[in-house]
C-alpha cells in the first residue's frame, strides 16, 4: 500500500503489562477503547448515539499535529 507516495507496511508491537488487578477487571478496562485511549493520552474519543432503528452511530474524533479530525465508524 502507499500513502502520499510513501510505501506503507503493517507492523505489530507486542506489549506485556503487569497489573495488580484481577484479570476480569483489567480486561474490562483494556477493552473499553474509548476509556483506554483517554487514560493513555492517545487523543482518540468515541461517542455512541443510539438510532431510531436500534443501531448505534459511532463518531470518532482525534487531534493530531494541531488538527482536529472526526469520522463516522461503520
Amino acid at each position: 500500500a502507499s500513502a502520499h507516495g510513501y510505501s506503507v507496511s503493517k507492523c505489530s508491537v507486542p506489549v506485556q503489562i503487569e497489573c495488580p488487578a484481577p484479570v476480569e477487571r483489567a480486561w474490562a478496562l483494556l477493552t473499553d477503547t474509548d476509556q483506554f485511549n483517554r487514560i493513555a493520552g492517545l487523543g482518540f474519543r468515541f461517542e455512541d448515539t443510539p438510532q431510531a432503528d436500534g443501531t448505534v452511530r459511532r463518531k470518532g474524533t482525534a487531534r493530531f499535529l494541531g488538527t482536529e479530525m472526526s469520522w463516522d465508524e461503520d
